[in-house]
């Protein structure tokens, strides 16, 4: 089920280092990690967690769209390989950055771990991609996990 809810503003104030701003067009996503914390404290009547519907809707283009407006500065963290589909935009920005994050390099492992994220190859394929493609890239390497 989706459901469009009016915003105030897109973008928020970042408490991350060296971003700004932080936009997130969802609530909800759609990796289904084990370990997430947000769907225990984010109640919302809004849907089930995780039913988002990027791939047909686009929504992250779009957004992508408005901010080369301006030629905002754009760093994405990701675990989807989905990225890829964005390059086009991507390489018109005068800066931006993709950051893929890896939990595991084993992808049972990964599979029990975020169900419905990109496999470690299509991950690692993305990077080569963006790299290729003059995107500055980094990866997020978690810690040791017991299943």
């Amino acid at each position: 089920m989706i459901k469009e809810i009016k915003s105030k503003t897109a973008l928020s104030p970042s408490q991350l280092p060296g971003l700004d701003y932080a936009l997130n067009p969802y609530i909800g996503c759609g990796h289904a990690c084990i370990y997430c914390y947000a769907p225990s404290v984010i109640h919302r009547d809004e849907g089930k967690w995780g039913d988002v519907a990027e791939r047909k809707y686009e929504v992250t283009r779009r957004c992508l769209e408005l901010l080369l407006m301006h030629d905002f500065p754009v760093c994405i963290q990701t675990k989807s390989s989905l990225v890829l589909r964005d390059m086009d935009l991507l390489k018109k920005f005068s800066d931006t950055e993709v950051g893929i994050t890896l939990t595991a390099l084993d992808d049972r492992v990964r599979e029990r771990m975020e169900p419905g994220a990109s496999s470690v190859e299509e991950r690692l394929h993305a990077l080569e991609e963006l790299r290729e493609n003059g995107i500055n890239t980094w990866v997020f390497l978690s810690g040791r996990w017991r299943l």
